[in-house]
């Protein structure tokens, strides 16, 4: 309790400390003349009244792109007595210093000295501002703001005296404003459009650059995306990756046992997307079922996966290979009989991953396939990794060279691109070996580069804005191709053409059957039931099931046996698809044992996993001039 009361009264007395610390101006003074050179000076005379523990004045000058600030002096004056400060060590009394190149301090306090009490301070700030007007054909924009809206206090009385080299035309000279209680965010602006007497360009002004030069470096950006787009596309399809699908009108039934049916359900699905999961364990399942080796059955329950149940109708040691592994960890312990929940519930401590006790020999099997495991190398990774550092390098360079925004170009650039860069690279290595849905998966991955492109972009169309230097807008080009170009290469499959062929055969069969389950009577047979589901069609066949599956549904539903023939058009025979003739329940059943077999293959987690003229106002509105001041 005693500690409470006393952080209470510290913090009691810091904040009545805080509220007994003020400032604000008694009079601000501005005397200001642009001469010839389009160079500003200026005399700002400030009256400080301080209240409190201030160790002295502060003035931030807001140095914009193209803009150079030379400060000449601070003077102190008392009465008729003028006392210039001395630059250096702000601990010594009336000695001032430029910190960063922009904000101004100066020491009316020493820390051992009494608080100030309604103390009148008053200090002239002598400094000489270019690149106060920006312009070309003659035509010179002024917007200047005097007074700094970005202060602690009152100014309870302003003025400004403003002339111009006789040079100079445009707007009245000279002028004189006062301003009386200006309240802080408040500002004095000067606006005009000026024309010069003189032959040439004054040197104190600032000339942009011709909105044609961000255009032509959006060209030159957009060209060079373009080409390495195409180029990407181009390899992709030589290697085989985007098209040569086969048309379903010419797919029937030789063709799918000669390209699907060669091969075991589960090595099939493997095949197609490079992948050995819950899909292939549930094919392994359907194929036992089919052949009558275990009965399934299943429990529909409301609002959970369905249960199946599984019973062994031959001898334990007859089903051999990767097949009989899955079946002595699900008929664990030697039991005749098994279900979901109890295959859960002896596994939750341990876990069970029937996915990778099938996956090498799963795997072994492909490798027997001509040029299976054959490598291509098509990206030169070396190359990319210099291309990218030496973009990288010329942005730093022309980010510290340049100008004060090619900095911040600079900064931005490597920003973004470094972020888009490790993301957009990740997606792009993810889906570099996918067949399938190649639209939306290019279309994923160029849309973590989109950031830094759509920055490039807004950066290069406004650049007369910006006055972003050359170097520093090749840098930028450079850098996004680097970026785009690592990423579009770490998209690239790299496997022989031969693998991708048979893959692309095996998606065609994929699209095959999903076309066919959108019918009422799909061409389809009960016996290639696993290869469905080893394609991952499982939630395909439930919603067929759902829109069709009834007893009554037709011709497409009852329990004909597999028929060889072939249509006219090509396609395959007369439909005896029934949902596996009774073995998955049949009429309408079978869709609900494949969300079964769906929870079988997934596996048990172990614990712990997881997967013109003058103005004042507001704030703002000015090309130059402006910042803050107060105290410290």
């Amino acid at each position: 309790m005693l500690r409470r009361t006393l952080l209470l009264f510290v913090l009691l007395l810091t904040a009545m400390a805080a509220q007994s610390k003020s400032l604000y101006w008694r009079e601000i003074g501005v005397q200001a003349q642009l001469d010839g050179s389009a160079l500003l000076h200026v005399a700002e005379t400030q009256t400080y009244v301080f209240e409190g523990d201030w160790n002295g004045g502060e003035r931030r000058f807001d140095i914009r792109a193209g803009q150079s600030l030379r400060l000449e002096g601070v003077d102190r004056i008392d009465g008729a007595q003028i006392i210039p400060l001395t630059r250096g060590d702000l601990d010594s009394l009336d000695h001032y210093d430029l910190l960063d190149g922009s904000t101004l301090r100066w020491r009316s306090r020493l820390p051992n000295d009494p608080s100030f009490e309604n103390k009148a301070l008053t200090y002239r700030i002598r400094y000489t501002l270019g690149g106060v007007l920006r312009g070309t054909d003659n035509h010179y924009r002024l917007a200047h703001d005097f007074a700094f809206p970005d202060r602690q206090g009152v100014i309870e009385r302003f003025t400004l005296h403003f002339t111009l080299d006789p040079r100079w035309s445009g707007i009245e000279s000279p002028q004189d404003i006062e301003q009386l209680n200006l309240e802080p965010g408040h500002s004095v602006i000067v606006r005009g459009e000026l024309a010069y007497a003189g032959a040439a360009v004054p040197s104190g002004v600032i000339v942009p650059p011709a909105p044609w030069v961000g255009y032509a470096f959006f060209a030159l950006l957009a060209a060079g995306l373009g080409t390495l787009l195409l180029r990407f596309l181009a390899l992709e399809r030589k290697a085989g990756r985007i098209g040569n699908l086969t048309a379903p009108d010419a797919i029937n039934e030789a063709w799918l046992d000669k390209t699907v049916f060669s091969l075991p359900p589960e090595v099939v699905g493997a095949a197609w997307d490079g992948k050995v999961g819950a899909p292939e364990v549930g094919a392994i399942l359907a194929t036992l079922t089919h052949e009558k080796k275990i009965e399934t059955s299943i429990q529909p329950r409301f609002l959970r996966k369905p249960k199946l149940a599984m019973r062994l109708l031959v001898a334990r040691a007859s089903i051999t290979g990767y097949s009989g592994s899955v079946i002595n960890k699900l008929f664990f312990g030697d039991r005749a009989s098994t279900d979901t929940d109890a295959v859960r519930e002896h596994f939750k401590s341990s876990g069970l991953d029937l996915a990778a006790i099938i996956r090498t020999p799963i795997e072994q099997r492909l490798q027997r396939l001509p040029n299976w495991t054959e490598k291509t190398r098509p990206v030169n990774w070396k190359f990319d990794a210099l291309a990218l550092v030496a973009a990288f390098v010329l942005l730093v360079v022309t980010g510290i060279w340049g100008g004060s925004n090619d900095g911040g170009l600079a900064a931005m650039q490597a920003f973004i691109g470094l972020f888009s860069l490790a993301v957009a690279t990740v997606a792009a290595r993810i889906n570099s070996r996918a067949i399938d849905n190649l639209a939306w998966r290019f279309a994923l991955v160029f849309a973590f580069a989109l950031p830094l492109i759509a920055a490039t972009i807004y950066f290069f169309l406004g650049v007369s804005g910006f006055l972003f230097q050359a170097p520093a807008l090749v840098a930028a080009v450079a850098w996004n191709l680097a970026v785009c170009n690592l990423i579009l290469d770490a998209l690239r499959i790299d496997e022989a053409p031969e693998k991708i062929a048979v893959r692309k055969k095996l998606l065609s069969a994929r699209n095959y059957f999903i076309g066919q389950l959108r019918s009422r009577s799909p061409r389809l047979h009960d016996d290639w039931f696993p290869y469905l589901l080893a394609f991952g069609l499982g939630t395909q066949v439930d919603s067929w099931f759902r829109a069709y599956g009834k007893p009554d549904a037709g011709s497409g539903t009852d329990n004909a046996s597999p028929s060889s023939g072939t249509s006219s058009s090509g396609s395959s025979g007369p439909s005896t698809w029934s949902g596996g003739g009774g073995a998955f329940g049949g009429g309408g059943a079978s869709g609900s044992w494949a969300a079964a077999a769906a929870v079988v293959g997934a596996g048990v987690a172990a614990p712990g996993s997881s997967s013109g003229g003058s103005s004042s106002g507001g704030g703002g509105g000015s090309s130059s001039g402006g910042g803050g001041g107060g105290g410290w």
